[in-house]
């Protein structure tokens, strides 16, 4: 899972359910969490479990071979949306 603060991408692991190893930079707060994925799956346990605890205003699950487009509920006020990979990566500048 990925998480971007200004225009830096930084790597989070997260063990199953247990204590996040996620540490926001002093510098600033995360706008933009990035899960990937093989094909269309409901969220992931992980994410939303990061989401729950993190303010984070978007998030997006990628699915490399999915087809799924949507926006889901929002959970802790961020933005959660599926996404095929081919048109999220379209929409990068």
């Amino acid at each position: 899972m990925y998480f971007a603060v200004g225009s830096d991408l930084h790597r989070c692991k997260l063990e199953s359910y247990g204590e996040s190893q996620a540490r926001s930079p002093a510098r600033g707060r995360p706008w933009l969490a990035v899960e990937a994925k093989l094909g269309d799956r409901p969220l992931d346990p992980n994410l939303r479990y990061l989401l729950e605890r993190v303010r984070i205003p978007h998030a997006v699950q990628v699915s490399l071979h999915g087809t799924l487009d949507s926006r889901l509920a929002d959970v802790n006020g961020c933005r959660v949306r599926l996404v095929p990979a081919a048109r999220f990566l379209a929409h990068l500048p």
